[in-house]
């Protein structure tokens, strides 16, 4: 069963399948009017590697230094450069910034659904990519404090969902998300993957090679 055939030859699932993990509220209170520009495009890559007969995602948990998403565990990414041709070229070039996976190495699958974050006003485009194997990842130690492997199987066991209570700008909010270990994978992070996986509830297994890439 071939990943690229089964779930881009059909329609996106998009905000249906981003509620199901969206934070609520979905915007903060005091957000409003806080934008004066126009959205930031940015993009992810969700890379999908073969690794010991299971298909497997890498996230990186971000260092402290950032504003809004300091801390947090994400998809590699970031904004659109006016030098970047398109969002697949953007999250391609992040990837191998972030944690130094070459961009020649990466085969694109397909694109999902924008998610729009309103607290830093960033509008994320999803970039769905494969390699072959296993790559050696390089951190950018500014940006990147770790990379965390999670296998797709683990991404779509009910058992690994949760709910817990965050609070954003002094604002109590209830987010859904994936609990791996001891990290908790929530936002538009959580939103992306329950697209992805909202695509592909039609594969019974998530193993590899049962799913080719």
């Amino acid at each position: 069963m071939n990943i690229r055939e089964t779930i881009f030859c059909k329609a996106l699932a998009g905000e249906r399948a981003h509620n199901k993990m969206a934070p609520s509220p979905r915007y903060i209170k005091d957000m409003e009017g806080e934008h004066s520009s126009p959205p930031i495009g940015s993009a992810v890559l969700v890379l999908i590697i073969p690794h010991e007969n299971e298909l497997v995602v890498p996230f990186i948990k971000r260092s402290n230094h950032g504003k809004y998403h300091g801390g947090q565990i994400a998809f590699p990414g970031g904004k659109i450069e006016k030098d970047d041709i398109d969002a697949s070229y953007t999250a391609l070039r992040e990837c191998y910034e972030e944690i130094g996976v070459p961009q020649e190495q990466i085969s694109i699958l397909g694109v999902l659904s924008e998610v729009y974050i309103t607290i830093s006003n960033f509008n994320i485009t999803p970039i769905v990519g494969s390699i072959a194997s296993m790559p050696n990842f390089t951190l950018s130690t500014n940006e990147v404090e770790e990379v965390i492997l999670v296998k797709l199987s683990d991404l779509f066991d009910d058992k690994n969902k949760s709910t817990r209570t965050l609070s954003r700008r002094e604002q109590e909010i209830s987010a859904p998300g994936y609990v791996i270990g001891e990290h908790f994978i929530w936002g538009a992070t959580a939103m992306i993957i329950a697209e992805l996986e909202e695509l592909m509830s039609e594969m019974s297994l998530f193993s590899y090679p049962k799913i080719s890439l």
